[in-house]
C-alpha cells in the first residue's frame, strides 16, 4: 500500500489494529524548527538500523516494536554505539497497528534520529522518537554526498508563529539538506548551550 505518512499531534493518540487507510494531511503537527528538536529531545544521533522485533505492551492493548540502533554519531546525549529505541505499532502474529504520521524506520538504512524518554501507553518509559516523523530525517546519498532529509517533508505542518504567519516548512525544506550542514547545525546548538539539555 502507498501512502504519504502523516504527522501525529500526540505521542500516546491514535491506535489503530489492522489496515488502516488515512486521508493526506487528516492530522497535522505544530511545525518544529531545528532549535525546538535540539531543545526538546535528550539525545541526537545518526544511526543505522541494525534490526527489529515487535511484541504487545504489558497489558496486550497496543503493539511495540523494538529497534536496534548502531550509532555512528552521537550529536548529544551520552549513549553507547549499540542502542535499542521502542515505537509504537508493528506486527505481532496476526495483528498488526499502524501509527499515522509515526518515524518509518526500516532496518538496514540510517537516519538522524531525535530522541527522548517517553511512557508509551501500557508500558514503561523507553527511548522513542517522540517527535513522530519531525523527529527521523532520512539519509540519502546524491552524487556522493550524504543528504539529510525529514520524514515530515511535504506534510502540511501549522506554522511555528501562527500569528506572524511563521515559517510552515521543515528544516532543509523538502530537498533536505547535506549530513555535514545538519551536524554542523546541530552541534552549534548544542554548544550555545540554549538548548537546556533536552529531556
Amino acid at each position: 500500500m502507498t501512502s504519504r505518512r502523516i504527522c501525529l499531534a500526540g505521542i500516546g493518540a491514535l491506535a489503530l489494529a489492522g489496515v488502516l487507510a488515512v486521508p493526506a494531511h487528516a492530522l497535522t503537527l505544530k511545525r518544529a524548527d531545528l532549535n525546538n528538536l535540539v531543545t526538546g529531545n535528550g539525545t541526537i544521533v545518526v544511526v543505522s538500523v541494525e534490526g527489529a522485533s515487535s511484541h504487545w505492551n504489558q497489558d496486550n492493548s497496543l503493539i511495540l516494536t523494538d529497534f536496534r540502533l548502531q550509532a555512528s554519531q552521537v550529536l548529544k546525549g551520552r549513549v553507547g554505539s549499540t542502542l535499542t529505541i521502542t515505537q509504537m505499532g508493528g506486527t505481532a502474529g496476526k495483528y498488526t497497528t499502524l501509527i499515522p504520521g509515526s518515524a518509518n524506520l526500516i532496518p538496514g538504512r540510517s537516519y538522524v534520529l531525535f530522541l527522548r524518554e517517553e511512557k508509551l501507553p501500557g508500558s514503561s518509559a523507553v527511548t522513542t522518537v517522540a517527535e513522530h516523523c519531525q523527529g527521523a530525517f532520512d539519509l540519502e546519498t546524491r552524487n556522493g554526498v550524504v543528504w539529510a532529509v525529514s520524514q515530515a517533508a511535504g506534510e502540511s505542518l501549522i506554522p511555528d508563529d501562527e500569528e506572524r504567519e511563521g515559517d510552515a516548512d521543515v528544516p532543509g525544506g523538502s530537498k533536505g539538506m547535506a549530513l555535514t550542514d545538519l551536524v554542523r547545525s546541530i552541534q552549534s546548538i548544542v554548544a550555545s548551550g540554549t538548548d537546556g539539555g533536552g529531556k
